[in-house]
């Protein structure tokens, strides 16, 4: 190649390396080579990066609202909860109007299970159920509510047509009956006006019971003066 061509190469070569610095990109510091989007993303052991230097990646939490009070009908996630952890495990609703899920729910980042229409009973009785136990109010066959309600759940999914028995009453125990009083009852003493007046009749039967015994020997005595 002659004098002028090379000279005319390297003019060239320029003129395109200055054309490339002055539309490229100016780098702005991001790095996107660790996204979903990069399906050959660099390797540690070929990039000259040590472990040391490679920052860890961790989970953000998301802000959890504040659990509300319980709900009317638990969800059928928290039916298993209740059955594993008793009723502490109440399906309590998130406080924000907004929420959809209950704080349980939402604490693990799920969905709520909801109860099969013919299980809705059950799940508003074990509700029920577990809220006065919180209070402080018995409920002796807690037992007995929380297994119905897991049948009941269980027996709609398994069989859509399936009805289940109606869940049992909350039985809080009888409440004690009052002891009779052993003191005797106070004697109610009839109106004056009776009394008299109950006198005044049992002295006119008198009178005339005693008129009739005398009619009486009146008639014998004539009957025996009459035979003699």
């Amino acid at each position: 190649m002659s004098g002028n061509g090379r000279l005319a190469s390297q003019l060239a070569a320029r003129r395109i390396s200055h054309t490339a610095m002055r539309f490229a990109p100016p780098f702005d510091g991001f790095d996107d080579s660790g996204s979903e989007f990069d399906e050959h993303a660099p390797s540690v052991a070929n990039s000259g990066i040590t472990q040391s230097t490679v920052p860890r990646r961790t989970r953000q939490r998301r802000n959890m609202r504040p659990q509300d009070e319980p709900r009317e009908v638990t969800c059928a996630s928290c039916i298993n909860r209740m059955d594993q952890n008793g009723p502490v495990a109440v399906c309590r609703s998130q406080e924000s109007p907004n929420a959809v899920a209950c704080f349980a729910c939402a604490k693990v980042g799920r969905k709520c299970l909801p109860v099969p229409e013919a299980a809705l009973p059950h799940a508003h009785v074990i509700q029920e159920a577990a809220s006065r136990l919180i209070n402080g109010e018995p409920v002796l066959n807690w037992n007995v509510l929380v297994s119905e309600a897991k049948e009941a759940v269980h027996g709609v999914r398994q069989n859509p047509v399936f009805v289940p028995n109606p869940p049992s009453a909350i039985d809080q125990g009888a409440a004690p009956s009052p002891e009779p009083s052993q003191s005797p009852q106070p004697l109610q003493q009839a109106p004056a006006d009776d009394i008299c007046a109950a006198v005044s009749r049992n002295n006119e039967l008198v009178a005339k019971n005693n008129q009739l015994l005398q009619r009486v020997l009146n008639g014998m005595e004539a009957f025996a003066r009459a035979t003699r």
